[in-house]
């Protein structure tokens, strides 16, 4: 074999070995995939670079047996029937190796504008908090008070809470409703001060566990348009009480309760 044909075959053994050792990853049409969209920037760089490594070596690899192409084979006959090989099925392999490329890369740009958006929901997140924390600080506030529950007991200290004359706006209070079925929050009725009229609260739902409040507001806080029936229907929604349910807070009771 002379050195011209044994670099062919050197080629040819090259490309097929790294084929055959390369557990190669189909990208074309490849949908988002959430768990890879969400690692950390150094570790998608690694991933991407081991993904797409083998592709590029195997492309390097068959540009190089085009190369050899352009020996005149008249002149080696020898070569003939190696180039034959070489030429069924090299463009095409090596178009869909590019193909395969290009989807990797578009992969990569989906995965950065996925991380775009959740940067931005993220930032939506806090913004609609700040909100109901803004909000809560208008309408809602705790001092510090002693009272005696019964005529035996002693003097306990603690903190009670109470509401400003400040009422809640029309465009509050549809916002308000809004960022609780947006971030999946729970809205329900609860007993005023000394439980003469409802009041009605905010916070997040944690299984089996009592979250601070987020915004708590008085019925009498209430804009015009909105009242404790028009509210029951957020409050007594399927998704609403399947969150109540898993925070383990017990289902609102009918209007009559919260009225002494």
């Amino acid at each position: 074999m002379n050195s011209l044909e044994e670099t062919t075959e050197q080629v040819v053994k090259r490309v097929l070995d790294i084929f055959n050792s390369s557990k190669l990853e189909s990208f074309i049409g490849r949908e988002d995939d959430k768990r890879i969209f969400e690692m950390p920037d150094d570790e998608f760089s690694t991933w991407h670079s081991i993904k797409k490594t083998p592709y590029e070596s195997l492309v390097k690899a068959y540009q190089g047996l085009s190369d050899l192409r352009q020996v005149d084979t008249d002149k080696h006959p020898a070569l003939t029937q190696h180039m034959n090989k070489i030429n069924e099925g090299t463009e095409g392999i090596l178009s869909y190796l590019e193909q395969e490329l290009r989807a990797l890369e578009d992969f990569k740009d989906r995965r950065e504008q996925y991380q775009q958006n959740l940067h931005a929901g993220i930032v939506k997140i806090k913004e609609d908090y700040k909100f109901l924390a803004a909000l809560d600080k208008k309408l809602h506030y705790y001092y510090e008070t002693t009272f005696t529950p019964n005529m035996s007991g002693g003097p306990i200290h603690g903190k009670a809470s109470s509401f400003t004359s400040r009422k809640l706006t029309a465009e509050e209070m549809e916002r308000t409703l809004q960022v609780v079925e947006k971030q999946n929050l729970i809205l329900h009725p609860v007993d005023a001060n000394f439980g003469f009229h409802p009041a009605f609260r905010v916070a997040e739902a944690k299984k089996n566990k009592k979250t601070p409040s987020l915004l708590v507001f008085d019925e009498k806080q209430l804009p015009e348009g909105y009242s404790f029936d028009a509210l029951s229907k957020f409050f007594l929604s399927k998704r609403n009480l399947a969150m109540m349910k898993l925070a383990g807070l017990e289902k609102p009771r009918e209007k009559d309760h919260y009225y002494y």
